[in-house]
């Protein structure tokens, strides 16, 4: 069994420190989840927008993608926005303490 303190058991929280203090890896994988949680809102909301006709005829978007197609197109957009929901979250929960 590996000793949770080496730095080869690492849970990728991308520092080899990251688990020495277990209040800190909960931090992390908390707000991974979270990023990850915001990025499916983001992208089934994209995903019902772009396949409404309305708004396609109103923006005039001629593309078509399938479900697959549309989120390998889009993952660096859902990716980044999420990233910024996530880090006003984070300054909003920091400057609420202030």
């Amino acid at each position: 069994m590996k000793d949770s303190t080496s730095a080869l058991f690492s849970l990728g929280l991308g520092n080899p420190r990251g688990n020495e203090n277990p209040f800190l890896l909960t931090f992390g994988v908390f707000w991974y989840r979270w990023h990850n949680h915001v990025a499916d809102r983001i992208a089934r909301l994209l995903w019902q927008a772009y396949s409404n006709s309305n708004i396609k005829d109103k923006y005039k978007i001629s593309t078509s993608y399938n479900n697959e197609t549309f989120l390998e197109h889009f993952d660096e957009k859902i990716f980044n926005e999420a990233r910024k929901w996530v880090i006003a979250t984070h300054q909003v929960r920091d400057h609420s303490y202030m």
